[in-house]
């Protein structure tokens, strides 16, 4: 083949891989059978064009075509679809193949020259590159190199503005600020080793962050409802729509620490430590850019839509979608972290239990149409003086979704809106509520850096470290609270199943490793906060539908470990005696 006809070819693959790319990003998360085939087109066409380069390298660096920055976008563009496709499917080997791409970039130094070419469009494909590389990071809970390619990225927007002076120049260093916000935020506390140096927490599930199955051998079958398959979490609709919140990428603090605690942890791959080991000579020679499905492993993990600041229409079409691929022992979990809203006006008695006379869920970004003073809704004659947002979501929103098992979890200053929830179809249904206020000597950032409902979800003990106000901790004194922590929640799990008053659907929920773990954390969520003193009943609890008997909890042995957790941390005189312990679930 001569060095023409070569030169014509690969033009004529990367115009088709990029054509092949932009589909991608219009694709819908639902429905398998409507993306599968154009990510196999597209992995496909990026592992000719990869091979194709590789093989002539040479002829197309002498005929001036490729360059080093074009081998590391070939290479970013896989590592895009590698994690477009870990979204749809959250099997976290495909983010670890992305973190493989998007490290062996870095280390050979394919973008480096980027500011050399005097080329602003080269440039700001580095920057950009670098933004997905810390989000990977951040992902994977990788926070030592998220903290260095942080420093890469503010040194090379600096070079970006002294360098050509672009009118974009103001709007990268808010980027910058935006994800030094969110790295500050996803670390909660610091661990620090014997020798000063800080580690980072792996917190997927994992035995060693949530006691198994077998610890409960007091487990029934599970009775009533329509429902007799042992249920698994099949699908997660996680909702973020905090305002004030750090969040990057349209992924606020709340939804990063959710979409973790329902994803198990991978095993640590080749080059995912540190360094690109056994990728070999190129980014793609390990899995190349072939289809998934040429031998990755099964998901365990469920399905995740994953939506920042949506719309009504956004949330219902993707809780339509969930449910239309629901298998027969799914159930469907949606989670909420919002600012709540409330009516202005109370509807007349008779609307008491419509699901939409106590507020919802001011989930919805604001539109720049929507001015000062503007109305949100309209009133029209003889509606009673109800004012509701019809942009909102209420309960009432949720009502016709119950047709199959729910788990929902809200996190909102309004979650008790969703207190009165009708079991409409008799199918299993659970719902977790946040404190509707927490006291500022708590958190007195508020939301800002992640709410303390969602910490306590996401891990238990950062939680209690939280609730302790310790933001340092050493090993062992964590190694020591990860014990006292699972003898906890081993403890409230048993106190759980044997109570003859809890409702069935939690035992119909119990089975499932996510469900479990989400169970036993707010169980402890519910203690800490009721043997702590600035807390005060009845905003400042979490509360749960259907209720949990008031004496769950009223046990020596739990509460003692909460308290012994509390010395730990050296926050003790905070904490109420067990003996004191009165208040209602």
């Amino acid at each position: 083949m001569d060095d023409e006809t070569i030169v014509e070819e690969y033009f004529r693959l990367k115009e088709k891989s990029n054509e092949k790319f932009l589909q991608i990003g219009n694709l819908p998360r639902s429905g398998y059978r409507k993306w599968q085939p154009y990510f196999d087109r597209a992995f496909a066409v990026f592992t000719e064009l990869w091979r194709f380069q590789q093989q002539y390298r040479e002829s197309l660096s002498e005929q001036q075509v490729l360059k080093r920055h074009h081998i590391g976008e070939i290479a970013s563009k896989i590592g895009q679809l590698y994690y477009q496709y870990y979204l749809r499917t959250s099997n976290t080997a495909y983010l670890t193949e992305t973190y493989c791409f998007y490290y062996a970039i870095r280390c050979r130094g394919y973008y480096d020259n980027a500011k050399t070419e005097k080329r602003p469009d080269f440039m700001v494909k580095k920057l950009r590159y670098l933004c997905r590389f810390i989000l990977v990071c951040l992902v994977l809970e990788n926070g030592k190199l998220a903290a260095e390619l942080m420093q890469d990225l503010s040194r090379d927007i600096a070079d970006y503005e002294a360098t050509y002076q672009p009118f974009d120049a103001a709007w990268w260093f808010r980027v910058a600020d935006e994800i030094r916000s969110m790295l500050r935020a996803a670390q909660p506390l610091s661990l620090l080793d014997s020798d000063g140096r800080q580690l980072f927490l792996k917190r997927r599930l994992s035995p060693e962050t949530s006691p198994p199955l077998t610890d409960f051998p007091a487990l029934r079958a599970p009775t009533g409802g329509t429902t007799q398959l042992p249920l698994r979490l099949a699908d997660a609709l996680i909702v973020g729509g905090c305002a004030d919140q750090a969040k990057f990428s349209e992924l606020s603090v709340d939804m990063l620490r959710m979409s973790l605690a329902l994803e198990k942890q991978p095993p640590v791959a080749a080059g995912a430590g540190g360094g690109p080991a056994g990728l070999g000579d190129n980014p793609g020679s390990r899995q190349g850019a072939q289809s998934p499905d040429g031998g990755l492993s099964e998901s365990q993990n469920p399905h995740k839509y994953l939506l920042y600041r949506p719309s009504l229409a956004e949330i219902v079409f993707s809780l339509n979608s969930t449910f239309n691929d629901l298998p027969d022992d799914g159930v469907v979990l949606v989670y909420f972290s919002a600012d709540g809203r409330r009516c202005q006006q109370r509807g007349k008695k008779e609307d008491s239990y419509s699901g939409y006379r106590d507020g919802g869920l001011a989930v919805q970004r604001s539109r720049e149409s929507d001015k000062p003073g503007k109305p949100e809704t309209r009133r029209l004659p003889g509606s009673g003086g109800v004012i509701r947002d019809s942009r909102c979501f209420y309960p009432g929103d949720m009502y016709c979704f119950t047709r199959k098992p729910v788990f929902l979890i809200v996190d909102s200053d309004n979650s008790t809106a969703f207190k009165k929830f009708p079991n409409l179809f008799n199918e299993p249904l659970v719902c977790l509520m946040s404190p509707e206020q927490i006291p500022s000597s708590v958190c007195p950032d508020g939301r800002q850096s992640g709410s303390l409902f969602t910490l306590f979800l996401h891990c238990p003990l950062s939680g209690m470290a939280r609730l302790c106000g310790a933001n340092t901790v050493q090993l062992p004194a964590w190694e020591r609270g990860l014990i006292l922590m699972d003898g906890c929640l081993s403890e409230a799990g048993r106190l759980l199943l044997q109570h003859k008053e809890v409702d069935p659907a939690y035992q119909c929920f119990f089975r499932d490793d996510f469900l479990r773990a989400l169970l036993l954390r707010f169980l402890f969520c519910c203690l800490a906060l009721r043997l702590h003193r600035d807390f005060q009943p009845p905003r400042c609890y979490p509360t749960a539908h259907p209720a949990l008997p008031d004496d769950l909890l009223d046990v020596d042995s739990v509460q003692a470990k909460v308290l012994d957790l509390a010395e730990l941390f050296d926050a003790r005189d905070l904490f109420c005696e067990a003996a004191d312990y009165s208040r209602d679930l």
